[in-house]
């Protein structure tokens, strides 16, 4: 009985620890990881919180330097 009840806590607490897209992408910008900001961008792009997408796209497209990307004011 301890086994199967030890079993389904560790279970659960894997579970309840997984990252969302939003996560991950923050954690990236923070250690300033961009390949695998980019790699999750391009992964999961859809999932992003809408900022999160516009930002990340943003910090991409100047340090990876594609000038032309980026949105211009008018």
């Amino acid at each position: 009985m301890k086994t199967i009840l030890l079993f389904l806590l560790l279970c659960i607490s894997l579970s309840t620890s997984t990252q969302t897209a939003d996560e991950r992408a923050g954690i990236y910008m923070n250690q300033t990881d961009w390949f695998s900001l980019q790699r999750e961008f391009a992964i999961n792009k859809d999932s992003l919180h809408p900022f999160l997408q516009e930002f990340s796209q943003a910090l991409l497209d100047n340090l990876f330097n594609r000038p032309e990307a980026a949105p211009v004011n008018p």
